[in-house]
């Protein structure tokens, strides 16, 4: 066999590594964001410019789409007053990961994409780990966290590993590899690290993850199995579960029942860490104003607003959708969902795409009581590795990638 390095893995290499925000990076060098950002939209104009002039293709509805919703966003942002620049910030990390995917599709790149994104994933979460054994008192403090390691505080550092997880299920089902004792090695370093930094949610998702990815792969015959994705891969009803639960957390403030739940079950206060005090003042404050939203509010502007350093952001994914572009934006997410979902039919495999909707369900989850997750690097790439179909693609029986 001989290793092959093509000029899509350094390609990858790169769109990945200007992608990723590194919490500690951030901290000492704040500099870096603004560099990263620049970097980001001309790596966006440059793939869209080639994909047209090169490839002779124009981007898909569903891309369109996409923009669409990040467009309504800035509207409702610039209209209310908050920094748009801020939002750009954070957008542009999703965005380039998104294009990306979005460009090379239906090509081999995707597999060099995320043969990369195992790599460099890796890096980054074992030296997360190793900060957390270094300093195990923490690796720098901000204002709001004392307690900060190498990828950030809590549910910050669930993205790298999610995405870790995922990238490694995809490549070990496409390349018939059985999961490896270093694999779920790494995969118990990792739990570690989630419990750690008592994320306690988020390491029930990637419990969660972990267990769903390989069922997904050695029992995707089951009757059984196949009813549990049926279910994953229902708009309707996903979307209606999804928005019972969302509703049951946000009125925990003044259901007892739902107190007692998590009070006596999963041993937290009943207000969740103040939580819900914050999403009872927010739906207070904001009841005549979730038609359209009032935009992004960043970290500066909503600490100033609610009078806290704790409250850096709504800590749920739907009351944040809610409040930054009201119920038009939640029409949109529900539409992007729906038809990323739909394409899954025209998949001849579709072992791939129950994978991946494996990881959107945790990230749903996960953000029923976080907002970390909004227009992380992440955020909507899995809608967009759902429409490619990398179960066509043929690696070749002489050739060996690196990674």
């Amino acid at each position: 066999m001989k290793i092959k390095i093509s000029i899509q893995h350094i390609i990858s290499l790169v769109i990945l590594l200007i992608s990723f925000d590194i919490p500690y990076i951030s901290q000492v060098a704040p500099a870096s964001l603004n560099i990263l950002f620049y970097l980001r939209i001309t790596a966006i104009i440059s793939l869209v410019i080639w994909s047209i002039v090169t490839q002779k293709k124009m981007v898909s509805g569903f891309y369109c789409l996409f923009i669409l919703l990040i467009c309504w966003i800035l509207f409702v942002t610039y209209k209310n007053g908050f920094t748009v620049n801020s939002f750009l910030k954070l957008l542009s990390s999703p965005l380039l990961l998104c294009t990306y995917i979005e460009t090379n599709r239906n090509s081999k790149s995707i597999l060099y994409f995320l043969e990369c994104a195992r790599l460099i994933l890796f890096t980054l979460i074992s030296i997360d780990i190793l900060s957390m054994l270094v300093y195990p008192s923490g690796l720098y403090s901000t204002q709001a966290y004392s307690t900060n390691w190498f990828l950030g505080y809590k549910t910050q550092r669930f993205p790298f590993y999610l995405f870790y997880i995922v990238s490694s299920s995809i490549l070990n089902y496409f390349k018939k590899d059985r999961i490896s004792l270093f694999s779920i090695t790494f995969y118990a370093f990792m739990i570690f690290g989630m419990l750690r930094s008592e994320a306690t949610m988020s390491v029930a998702m990637l419990l969660f993850v972990i267990m769903m990815s390989w069922f997904a792969t050695i029992a995707k015959n089951r009757k059984y199995v196949n009813r549990i994705f049926s279910f994953f891969s229902n708009s309707m009803i996903l979307v209606t579960v999804y928005a019972l639960l969302s509703y049951l957390v946000l009125i925990l403030n003044t259901s007892s029942f739902v107190q007692s739940i998590i009070v006596n079950i999963f041993h937290k206060s009943a207000t969740l860490s103040t939580r819900t005090v914050l999403w009872k003042r927010i739906l207070y404050l904001y009841k005549d104003q979730f038609l359209q939203g009032v935009g992004y509010i960043d970290v500066e502007n909503f600490t100033k607003k609610f009078e806290s350093i704790f409250y850096t952001n709504a800590h749920n994914l739907s009351l944040t959708i809610l409040l930054t572009g009201g119920i038009v934006l939640v029409i949109l997410y529900i539409i992007i969902h729906s038809w990323a979902i739909k394409d899954i039919a025209l998949q001849r495999d579709k072992t791939y795409a129950n994978i991946y909707i494996v990881a959107i369900v945790s990230m749903l989850l996960v953000g029923l009581t976080s907002s970390a997750l909004f227009f992380c690097f992440c955020d909507f790439i899995f809608y967009f590795l759902l429409r490619t179909d990398i179960s066509k693609l043929d690696r070749g029986t002489n050739e060996k990638s690196i990674f």
